[in-house]
């Protein structure tokens, strides 16, 4: 198997066509995976970093993709080092299931070679940093096995999970799996802002409405965390401009989504999905504080299930983070792993007796 090196943006930009043809051949594969996600982030975030894309072809046929670039980073600010990672991790978004991008009869294969590549070329970097990747991928297995016959390297991995959910057929037999107590919740909530208003479930559907409904998710987000006096994702200018061009791209073709509730013709809760291979992912929310105790938020959510439901998806992914309305829309668990491997410096021998240290005064 023959592998390449991609790296500049004019060549990741010419790629798109054979990309989008390859990823089209993965159904496990993540809108994170996809060109417009990985091109756009690679296009805000990629600062003083260098692009590492693997191409891997097989007799001049495309046949698996590794998003890699090299960060170059100053840690305690005295040593360059180059973490090779996937592209979209390292700024301030967190996407999960990252990965080689191959077809299921050459991935074996491919993330053997990629991986031998790698091997092969560590003068051109210190350490490999994967995160959130399935712990059912089939390149993090090589990665641990390769491990066992380099036991020089120093390993760290870091096991989590997301909440998930298979979706039925209808909506009322999705929320007949609802606790008893969160399906009084929301018909009592629901109910309760209909008293208050003429309230209205919405979701894009042209350019205008995205634009509107975006600006919209920044500004209840903002507020509620501001009231908290505690950080928050839009407080990025980067973010914005990111998530503003993703979601351009992805309205195309029909990758994203943002529902939201009105009341009285105001909005007062919005939240960002994402539609892919038939999952739909909850990436973000945002909802008025004025109109906290009515719990819009959780309406809303009850509401874009059964949106999803209608569209014929069979699953809604809720992401990272472990939060009580998840768990409650989500039954199911699926394991996530982030993996780094440092070759032996002085650098990495440092980190690993900082890290010992932590462990012995934890104790």
């Amino acid at each position: 198997m023959e592998i390449s090196v991609l790296r500049t943006d004019d060549a990741f930009l010419a790629l798109r066509p054979q990309w989008k043809a390859l990823i089209d051949q993965v159904p496990s594969a993540s809108v994170f995976l996809s060109w417009e996600w990985q091109y756009l982030w690679w296009q805000h975030y990629q600062g003083n970093s260098s692009l590492f894309l693997l191409v891997c072809k097989e007799n001049e046929q495309l046949c698996g993709i590794a998003p890699f670039y090299i960060d170059h980073r100053k840690p305690l600010h005295l040593f360059s080092q180059r973490v090779v990672r996937f592209i979209g991790t390292g700024g301030d978004t967190s996407p999960d299931y990252l990965d080689v991008i191959s077809p299921p009869e050459y991935s074996a294969k491919c993330c053997a070679s990629i991986l031998a590549f790698l091997f092969d070329h560590t003068r051109e970097w210190d350490s490999l940093a994967f995160n959130d990747m399935e712990s059912s991928s089939l390149f993090l297995k090589q990665i641990i096995e390769k491990n066992t016959h380099h036991p020089s390297l120093h390993v760290q991995r870091k096991d989590s999970s997301i909440y998930y959910n298979k979706l039925p057929n209808t909506w009322d037999e999705y929320r007949a799996s609802l606790s008893k107590n969160r399906r009084g919740q929301i018909n009592h909530r629901r109910n309760a802002l209909k008293k208050s208003g003429e309230l209205i479930f919405g979701y894009c559907q042209s350019s205008e409405e995205f634009d509107t409904a975006f600006e919209q998710l920044i500004a209840l987000h903002t507020a509620r965390w501001r009231q908290k006096n505690r950080n928050h994702s839009f407080q990025s200018k980067q973010y914005i401009h990111f998530h503003r061009a993703v979601i351009q791209q992805l309205s195309d073709i029909n990758a994203v989504q943002l529902t939201y509730l009105k009341l009285n013709d105001q909005y007062i809760a919005v939240q960002y999905w994402y539609l892919w291979n038939e999952r739909m992912y909850f990436f973000q929310s945002g909802f008025s504080p004025l109109y906290q105790r009515f719990s819009p938020g959780l309406v809303l959510m009850a509401h874009s299930i059964e949106f999803a439901i209608e569209k014929g998806m069979r699953e809604i992914d809720m992401l990272k983070g472990d939060h009580e309305y998840k768990r409650s829309f989500a039954k199911e668990l699926r394991p996530i792993v982030s993996i780094e491997c440092a070759q032996p410096s002085f650098l990495t021998d440092l980190k690993r007796v900082k890290n010992q240290m932590r462990l012995l005064l934890a104790k």
